[in-house]
């Protein structure tokens, strides 16, 4: 009897493992189907493909940030701003007038003085260049007829009426006059020359013999010149 029921539990083991390698052979397509259908295939990281083994981000090397703030010597002074000035610091000739164009116009003075010889003169504390420009524009402020100009001998050749009334004189019958010329015919030929001597510049008035003269009419010619001066340097305060 025990012999019968080894052969049966023999001959079953053997009916089973025939049963599933015949199903090895025939598999079943409609399953293999319904998986590649409704379930994608699965895409795989490319670190895993080449078999990289990963690296925890603790076990990471952590960089410490760079300080790019720049290094300040100890020993480097920076330099002082130049609207920061000593006021008790008295700026001398030469750097007053080293840069002419920025010389501030409250600086420049004008003042007529007489010397020894009678002569009436002005004098202006810039050099002759500033002087020449400062002259120049004066000239056409009072709308004065300038004949010759001549910088390399610091000479101006112009037409002057030392008889001429203000404007503030002026009546109606003077200005339709004056429309006419008929104001001006009291013009006279002057000479005014510009004097170098550093720093300053003296400008004064000559005769046809290119001396200086001291006259009642020379002396009208300087005041009205100064005052036009002055007016001139006022804007600019």
């Amino acid at each position: 009897m025990k012999n019968l029921i080894s052969i049966l539990t023999v001959v079953t083991l053997s009916s089973l493992t025939a049963c599933s390698q015949i199903k090895s052979y025939f598999p079943d397509k409609e399953k293999e189907y319904q998986y590649s259908a409704e379930i994608p295939p699965l895409i795989y990281p490319t670190d895993l493909k080449i078999n990289v083994v990963p690296v925890l981000p603790t076990a990471m090397t952590q960089v410490k940030p760079v300080d790019t703030a720049p290094v300040v010597a100890a020993n480097v002074v920076k330099p002082v701003s130049a609207a920061v000035k000593d006021s008790s610091v008295t700026p001398t000739i030469d750097k007053v007038y080293s840069d002419e164009e920025e010389l501030a116009a409250h600086l420049i003075t004008v003042e007529r003085i007489n010397v020894d010889k009678g002569e009436n003169r002005l004098r202006l504390n810039v050099p002759f260049i500033r002087a020449w420009r400062i002259l120049s524009k004066s000239l056409s402020r009072k709308a004065l007829e300038v004949t010759v100009r001549d910088e390399n001998s610091g000479l101006f050749t112009l037409q002057f009426d030392p008889d001429e009334q203000s404007e503030k004189e002026f009546s109606y019958l003077d200005s339709f006059k004056a429309l006419l010329g008929n104001l001006r015919s009291n013009e006279k030929t002057y000479t005014i020359k510009l004097e170098k001597d550093q720093p300053q510049t003296d400008v004064t008035v000559l005769d046809k013999d290119q001396k200086p003269i001291a006259d009642e009419a020379s002396t009208k010619l300087l005041t009205l010149l100064q005052e036009s001066i002055k007016a001139d340097l006022a804007t600019h305060k």
